[in-house]
């Protein structure tokens, strides 16, 4: 998942995870029990299920705001530090 930026990085994390909960859901709209062994899936009803993975996916909508503002602030941030510093420092006033 190599990007040339964080917030990129972010967004691709953000769309796998959306991708990894649809196919969770057809799977198990199928009835394909034996890819969910072992998971918190096992013993619930769909109903339940697919409860648990809109809420889940509400979340991510809801975070991935969060993340890629708090990536953002580092870079702008990191970009006001990076030019502080190359910035000749002002003479003092004689007054």
């Amino acid at each position: 998942m190599s990007s040339n930026s964080p917030l990129g990085e972010v967004w691709k994390v953000y769309e796998v995870t959306k991708d990894c909960l649809k196919v969770t859901a057809r799977i198990l709209r199928s009835g394909g029990e034996r890819f969910v062994r072992r998971t918190g899936f096992v013993g619930r009803t769909l109903a339940e299920v697919e409860e648990w993975i809109k809420n889940s996916r509400d979340e991510i909508d809801r975070s991935v705001i969060v993340l890629l503002w708090a990536h953002f602030e580092i870079i702008i941030v990191s970009f006001v530090q990076t030019q502080a510093s190359l910035k000749p420092s002002a003479p003092e006033s004689e007054f």
